[in-house]
């Protein structure tokens, strides 16, 4: 018997310096990229305090909550729902909220997978902004990977801020954008993950779960070479979404097809009346007459927010203050959309606000300066007056 007590004396102790070297490695690598990575200061402070002080119990952080509720450590705010709450019902708190302490929303679109909230303080002279994601539990082409109620077993509370935990965080980081991307793009998604893995018992829990989720295959092969999710890979992609569709539609067939169909109506959706906008230098925003576009407001209304002198200007003018990846990011899709670019600029200005971009010009193409003059366009930011 009491061998029995000292060999399970000893497992714990050995399972408490691990989870204590696991915090360590973490703090540590952490505190590394909040150096150039955090908004903080009073007005920001006062913001972030309205929406997520209180024990605010209608939503988890799912990223970038390490300085909530006084600082953002970050370019947005991902959050998720929690059970019993919709994202209709959490994103009016949050605009409410926001309004007490005077900031406005800008842009707020609504899609099957997740509702997109730009908010910009009216009292700052540029006009500072802070981009939310707000979700109900992740899921691929609208069907759910991770539910509100799974990620609501992954969650530990920060100073009153109910976040997702270590693990919880690496496995919504994992699926989502393995499943949307095929890749971790970001070098701190992929050193998370090996942080993380470097513990066996945390390796076994996160293959199991992405097991469950994206099938056995992909969760071995995702787990073998970190780096190698460095790069996309469509084949990746491809298998992780058929993986996923097909467990859906093997228990619960009419569900998976409804949700495939709003899914892709809501895509045709956001052609028709696009989440981003397109404007000059000095434009006013629709919304926000008081406020004049440029590149630091466009780069807080949207993480994926740039400046180009011209739709067919080249790559090497491109400039956003969202961070090298987002940088490299803009640059391979404009290059990869050159022919576009050239042949029809309004058209492509249109996808980029499709696809949620905030895209800063110092002169638009002539099709979009003739839309904005017939008719009111919400994409569009309104021609500032002439002095």
């Amino acid at each position: 018997m009491s061998g029995s007590f000292t060999i399970l004396t000893q497992c714990s102790q050995r399972r408490f310096e691990s989870l204590l070297l696991l915090d360590t490695r973490w703090a540590a690598f952490h505190t590394e990229y909040l150096v150039d990575t955090t908004k903080s200061d009073i007005r920001v402070g006062e913001l972030l305090e309205a929406v997520f002080g209180g024990q605010q119990g209608d939503l988890v952080v799912l990223r970038n909550a390490e300085l909530l509720p006084r600082g953002l450590s970050g370019t947005d705010i991902d959050i998720s729902v929690l059970p019993g709450f919709s994202v209709s019902a959490v994103t009016g708190r949050i605009r409410d909220m926001a309004a007490s302490v005077g900031w406005k929303p800008v842009i707020e679109s609504r899609r099957p997978h997740m509702t997109a909230l730009a908010l910009v303080d009216v009292s700052h002279p540029s006009g500072r902004a802070i981009h939310f994601d707000i979700f109900d539990g992740l899921t691929a082409l609208g069907v759910p990977t991770l539910t509100a109620e799974t990620l609501a077993t992954l969650t530990e509370s920060r100073r009153g801020v109910l976040g997702l935990s270590k693990r919880g965080q690496v496995l919504a980081t994992m699926v989502h954008h393995l499943a949307w991307n095929g890749c971790l793009g970001k070098r701190k998604y992929r050193e998370e993950l090996e942080i993380l893995i470097a513990e066996e018992e945390e390796r076994k829990w996160l293959e199991e779960q992405l097991a469950s989720v994206l099938g056995s295959r992909a969760a071995v092969d995702v787990l073998s070479d970190v780096n190698a999710l460095a790069c996309e890979a469509a084949s990746r992609r491809t298998r992780i979404l058929l993986a996923v569709l097909l467990r859906s539609l093997g228990r619960h067939p009419v569900a998976t097809l409804r949700q495939l169909l709003t899914y892709f109506m809501g895509q045709f959706r956001s052609l028709l009346v696009p989440p981003g906008l397109v404007g000059r230098l000095g434009d006013s925003i629709p919304a926000l007459e008081s406020r004049a576009l440029d590149l630091e407001i466009a780069c807080g209304l949207s993480p994926h927010g740039f400046y180009s002198p011209r739709a067919r200007a080249g790559s090497q003018y491109l400039r956003t203050l969202n961070g090298p990846r987002y940088e490299a990011e803009l640059v391979r899709s404009w290059r990869r959309w050159t022919g576009l670019r050239w042949g029809f600029p309004s058209l492509f200005l249109a996808v980029q606000a499709k696809r949620g971009r905030v895209v800063v010009l110092d002169r638009l193409p002539m099709g979009l300066s003739v839309l904005r003059r017939v008719r009111s366009v919400r994409w569009v930011a309104t021609q500032a007056p002439t002095a």
